[in-house]
């Protein structure tokens, strides 16, 4: 009961004190030292799978110039993909985030990584 009536008592010292001119917290630490905006030389990290899909999805994806049509799973979605254009970084890309190559692809991904090579990903 005692410990209730000296808490009660102390209460609005400590109010007061906290709420006293000049009282302020600290600021709070800076992140100068994180960089805001990714560095140009390294690319946003890319979509990465290694699942493929089913032939019959695979044989109607478009044939790229070495006549075969290739497809990956990304989420959950079949996609068809080619072998990217020489103009095109995207394989460069891949391999620079640490995976074995990227393909290219249209839509919302234009490059998908993978750990698969060019035989792996194709049907017929």
């Amino acid at each position: 009961m005692q410990s209730t009536t000296i808490l009660f008592a102390l209460l609005p010292v400590l109010a007061t004190a906290l709420a006293a001119p000049g009282m302020t917290s600290p600021p709070p630490p800076s992140n100068s030292s994180i960089p805001t905006t990714p560095s140009p030389k390294t690319p946003a990290t890319l979509p990465f799978t290694n699942i493929k899909c089913n032939i019959m999805d695979t044989v109607t994806c478009p044939k790229g110039s070495d006549n075969l049509s290739r497809c990956l799973n990304l989420d959950y979605s079949s996609l068809c993909i080619t072998i990217c254009p020489s103009e095109s970084t995207c394989p460069a890309d891949c391999k620079q985030q640490g995976h074995k190559s990227g393909f290219c692809c249209n839509g919302d991904n234009p490059c998908i990584c993978t750990d698969l090579n060019e035989t792996e990903v194709s049907g017929s």
